[in-house]
């Protein structure tokens, strides 16, 4: 958003959101010099393997950050440029708070909803992007950016809680165990194919199809897969890790 106030309100639109975070790159450079520094001896490069014990929860953690981390992608890439096909006052803001709203209210929701249990983090966040999704889909069929807009703030909760939920979860079994950070990159790995894979797929979607079309598609496909985690994850939910601690 601050990126998209640069481009809007500076002479070099190009340039300027570029140069502002170049200098606080430079910033940076004095504390990255402070850093402990150890040579190893001899480096080689594994895979990261998951213990038996823990690949359950794993494989359940990964498939929601995946899922979760899908939302995000799509609204930093593709949802921009349709607010600004609604939009014909070639506004810059309007596409960037619409991106910039679902990490927002994500990060908000995450701090809201720390106390509630894990399980009912999955439960209520992947209900959420079932409706975000939704939106989403009919947003498009009518051409609201209203609903856009309303359909990024209710995916921004869904993502927080989701994720939040998925990594305690994870935390959860992995915090006594020795290939901790293997479990954790493997994590990440998942997190980021639900950041690049979905947006290639709508990308080439929209090479063939309409944008709006490849937008719906994805919809739809994000309340598919939320649906199977509302349901995974119910199967699993007790009673009594519906309680807040």
């Amino acid at each position: 958003m601050l990126g998209a106030c640069f481009a809007q309100y500076t002479s070099h639109q190009l340039i300027a959101p570029y140069a502002f975070i170049f200098v606080l790159l430079l910033l940076l450079v004095p504390f990255v010099l402070m850093l402990p520094f150890s040579k190893e001896k001899q480096l080689k490069i594994t895979f990261p393997k998951i213990p038996e014990s823990v690949r359950p929860q794993f494989r359940s953690s990964a498939f929601a950050a995946f899922l979760t981390w899908t939302i995000p992608a799509m609204f930093l890439s593709v949802i921009p440029v349709v607010i600004a096909n609604y939009l014909p006052s070639g506004n810059l803001l309007f596409p960037a708070a619409a991106a910039g709203l679902v990490l927002i209210v994500s990060g908000l929701s995450q701090a809201a909803m720390l106390r509630v249990s894990p399980k009912v983090n999955i439960s209520i966040g992947s209900a959420s992007l079932i409706v975000a999704a939704g939106l989403l889909i009919f947003a498009e069929h009518i051409g609201s950016p209203t609903l856009v807009m309303a359909s990024a703030f209710v995916g921004g909760f869904g993502h927080g809680t989701t994720f939040l939920g998925a990594t305690r979860s994870l935390n959860a079994v992995i915090s006594g165990i020795s290939q901790r950070p293997e479990v954790l990159l493997s994590y990440n790995f998942a997190i980021y194919l639900g950041v690049g894979l979905p947006v290639l797929c709508v990308g080439v979607l929209s090479s063939i199809l309409t944008t709006s079309t490849a937008v719906s598609a994805f919809g739809g496909f994000v309340m598919l897969l939320s649906a199977l985690l509302f349901l995974g994850n119910n199967r699993r939910l007790k009673p009594e890790s519906a309680t807040v601690f």
